[in-house]
């Protein structure tokens, strides 16, 4: 790959400088060493040895050398610039200062190659890591969105009161008719329902739906920006034609979720069943966001375009070319950007999926019915766990002490103690799943129901 010639990483972070380590050491390649910049302190920690890190002043001479490679590990685009300003001051090596560039030419397609261009996975399984991993969804959004403490507190405000919709990649097909799906939405949709000065037809749907209609009813929506607060539809990408049907909506909108999916193949399938002949499927991804977390929590699938502009999902096993799966029904338009940020440092990938014809129903979920009871199955069974509650209870009471110090003077003016008022929470979250669930399994063959019924007694 770099024709045995010594190789640097150039920190930055650290959680880089591991990852594209590691990256090395499975291609086979070692690194003679590793520098970060004068002014940044190395922490005390480091997920690599230690004797790798050489002096800034020794990094710059040896980097001089026609036989070297400098690596820029930064996912701060601000430091990203002031590397590529020094290196064109000095006479250094082959640098490879973007973090965007060097994984696009090297991560990207050499983990895709080794992904033996399979999809194959054991959806019980994806679902069980699902289930033990949620929470930790709810809690991102409970604690650093919807919460005055929390870092995302202005964006939460400004996308609980948004009235006129607006989504540029799908703006230009909205007609006041438009029955919109916004998919994997969070807490709520960010896209309003106002179009033109009339109620457009917007659902926000989340798996997640029971757990963040309560935050946004008795927290912060209620209390800071009025009672109108905005609701959430339950609903689960791969039981997605189960729950509304056959071309039902005009246009899906999903954002940054496909890779919190357990299947990610068979949602994107699902969501063209429920889109209308005609209709739009509009994804928006960072790239390879599971890399980037490291496979943490939900993040288990990078959405991907490949070099040859091709829409692709993959993970540590699997690779799959989705424009090639679904090139007889869908026209595919796709737009990459180099764009990076803190958050996204490979960048962005947008897809809109325009539906030609209609997907055969057998398409790819030819177990279908067995993935529905394994779906309600691991549900009940985590409904019915304890421990599980009491993580609940206690990520909610958290979650109201916070409440009490933000808007505590409201809160006495109206005589409310939430925390008393809400110690029964997780039995109405538990009812509300509950409630969403028995509304799946009306859209089950009748052999189904009943075998549900069976095992949920």
């Amino acid at each position: 790959m770099f024709d045995n010639r010594n190789i640097y990483l150039w920190g930055g972070d650290v959680w880089r400088c591991f990852q594209i380590n590691e990256f090395l050491q499975k291609a086979g390649i070692g690194i003679a060493g590793v520098a970060f910049d004068e002014e940044d302190s190395i922490p005390d920690t480091i997920p690599f040895d230690r004797q790798l890190i050489i002096p800034f002043d020794v990094f710059l001479e040896k980097a001089r050398g026609d036989d070297a490679i400098i690596i820029g590990c930064d996912s701060n685009p601000a430091k990203e610039e002031k590397k590529k300003s020094y290196v064109e001051n000095n006479e250094l090596g082959d640098v490879y200062v973007s973090n965007y560039d060097f994984h696009i030419e090297y991560e990207l397609p050499y983990y895709c190659e080794h992904a033996n261009q399979k999809y194959e996975i054991s959806f019980e399984d994806k679902m069980t890591r699902w289930m033990d991993s949620y929470l930790a969804e709810v809690e991102f959004w409970n604690n650093d969105v919807a919460n005055p403490q929390g870092m995302y507190w202005n964006h939460y405000k400004d996308r609980v009161s948004r009235k006129d919709f607006y989504c540029n990649r799908v703006n230009e097909i909205i007609r006041p008719e438009s029955v919109i799906l916004d998919v994997g939405c969070g807490i709520c949709s960010q896209y309003g329902n106002v179009w033109n000065n009339a109620a457009l037809d917007v659902i926000g749907v989340d798996p997640l739906a029971a757990f963040y209609n309560k935050i946004n009813k008795r927290s912060f929506a209620k209390y800071v920006l009025g009672n109108h607060f905005p609701t959430v539809r339950f609903g689960m990408f791969e039981l997605l034609s189960y729950q509304f049907g056959i071309e039902y909506a005009d246009i899906i909108i999903i954002d940054n979720a496909l890779d919190h999916c357990i299947d990610p193949v068979m949602a994107i399938v699902e969501c063209l069943k429920v889109l209308k002949v005609g209709g739009v499927l509009s994804t928006f991804h960072h790239v390879d966001e599971a890399y980037k977390a490291f496979y943490s929590d939900l993040h288990q699938w990078n959405i991907s375009c490949d070099s040859e502009g091709d829409f692709i999902i993959w993970n540590q096993e699997n690779y799959i070319n989705v424009t090639k799966l679904l090139e007889d029904y869908v026209d595919f338009e796709l737009v990459v950007s180099d764009k990076i940020t803190l958050e996204m440092p490979f960048g962005g990938v947008m897809c809109n999926m325009k539906k030609r014809k209609s997907v055969p129903q057998d398409f790819y979920t030819e177990d279908q019915k067995e993935r529905v009871g394994i779906v309600l199955e691991k549900m009940m069974n985590k409904l019915s766990d304890t421990e599980y509650a009491e993580k609940v209870l206690e990520l909610l009471n958290n979650h109201e002490k916070e409440l009490e110090e933000s808007v505590k003077p409201e809160l006495e003016e109206k005589g409310i103690n939430d925390v008393e008022r809400y110690k029964a929470d997780y039995s109405r979250v538990v009812n509300s799943v509950s409630y969403k669930l028995g509304r799946v399994i009306t859209w089950l063959p009748r052999s189904i129901r009943y075998g549900i019924r069976r095992m949920r007694k």
